[in-house]
């Protein structure tokens, strides 16, 4: 009298399933911890980066945030501290792609906006520079007051 154990089966889908959960959590908790390791060591990262931007040194300041965006490329904040530091290396396009990269992510960040309208207009994107700038002001109305 025991049913054949088939995939269709209902054991043999409840098999199936706790097969799957054990594969999934065999596979997927080493990822979790090393997800949380790899953002802990990125964050140390941000904050050795803001150290050297604050000492003006800007090249191992941009390695340093290059470094946490390696190991952690979802934190916006950290591709807006790299665009600022390239920025003040002369790496105009290399600013503008990490702000840009920073707005899909976050696009209400309006001194994320204000930053690429800024470096828009130095790359003589004006109208590009213009929609930035307006996008800003909306987002910040203090800086129409040049605060």
């Amino acid at each position: 009298g025991r049913e054949p154990l088939t995939e269709t089966s209902p054991r043999g889908r409840a098999i199936m399933v706790a097969l799957a959960i054990a594969i999934c959590t065999i596979v997927a908790a080493p990822w979790v911890v090393t997800y949380a390791a790899r953002r802990s060591i990125a964050e140390n990262h941000v904050k050795t980066g803001l150290h050297f931007r604050g000492e003006r040194r800007m090249v191992e300041a941009e390695m340093e945030f290059t470094r946490a965006i390696a190991l952690n490329p979802r934190e916006y904040l950290t591709y807006f501290h790299r665009a600022l530091v390239r920025r003040s290396l002369g790496d105009l396009t290399g600013g503008a792609a990490d702000l840009a990269v920073t707005l899909s992510m976050s696009p209400d960040f309006g001194l994320a906006h204000d930053r690429l309208a800024r470096v828009f207009a130095e790359l003589g994107f004006i109208d590009l520079a213009g929609a930035h700038r307006r996008a800003a002001l909306r987002l910040l109305p203090a800086l129409g007051a040049g605060l």
